[in-house]
Formats: structure tokens, sequence, C-alpha cells
């Protein structure tokens, strides 16, 4: 969005990465540096946006045997795409690209690369599975942005 810059003003960061991360900065006086605090944000509970969403925080409750809730970093991280391919490759399986699933399978800790490769169009081959993948990972980390400022 555009704003006007406020010096001084706190600034939020998050960032996706092997996990969520967040922090925040503030101006300790006018004129000075911005010292930069961690948080635990990527914490926060994923909030599901519509019926598949609510299907996935299901298969992420299994998946890692919480009862009640599941951190948004589960979905907001290359970990979290990884997860996110699993439910949408399994329930929507005819929309699944074989040679991605298999290119996925074999991509240990950067299954998300692949991931997100294969989910722009032009892409060679492109997968459907991976666009809805890397649609609900936009749509969540554009949420928590959101949240955190």
């Amino acid at each position: 969005q555009e704003a006007t810059p406020v010096v001084g003003a706190p600034i939020a960061c998050v960032g996706a990465g092997t996990g969520l991360g967040e922090c925040f900065s503030t101006a300790t006086a006018p004129g000075q540096p911005y010292e930069t605090y961690p948080s635990e944000g990527g914490h926060a509970e994923f909030a599901p946006r519509n019926d598949v969403e609510n299907e996935l925080l299901g298969f992420l409750k299994k998946k890692f045997a919480q009862a009640h809730r599941v951190s948004v970093e589960r979905v907001v991280s290359g970990p979290g795409l990884a997860s996110s391919y699993e439910f949408y490759s399994s329930k929507f399986a005819s929309k699944a690209n074989a040679k991605v699933k298999a290119l996925v399978a074999e991509a240990g800790d950067f299954k998300g690369r692949v991931i997100a490769t294969h989910a722009q169009r032009g892409a060679a081959p492109f997968c459907e599975v991976c666009a809805m993948v890397m649609d609900t990972f936009a749509g969540a980390y554009g949420s928590e942005v959101g949240v955190a400022a």
C-alpha cells in the first residue's frame, strides 16, 4: 500500500523460510537507529479463509497431532509448502503432475523450491496443484503480514 514513511514509526518484518520469522523494530529516540526485537509471531494460529483451507487445517492437525490449533508457519514456510502439497496432491490427485510429484518426492529439504518453480505458468512442466499450494501460501502470508502490521 502506498503510504508516506513516518520517521521513527515502528516497523514490522515478516519472512518465510524454514519457518516463519517475525520481528518488529522501533526507534529509541528521534534520529537514532532502530532497535529490533524478535517475536514468536510465526506461532500464531493458521486462519483458514475457505472450505478447502478448513480441510487443510484438519489435515495439518492430524499430521502434527494437534487437537486444537496449527501454527501459521505450518503453511507459510518451506516445510509448509511441502505439507500443503501433500494435502492438495491427495485431494486433487487428478490435477497433480506425475513428473512434478516425483521431483517433490526426491527433493528432500528443497520440496518448497520445486513446488514454487512448477506453480508458475510456463514452467516445464506446469503443475496445477503447485499453483493451488502457492495461492494458499500467498493468501496466508498476506493475512499474517496484515496481522503483524
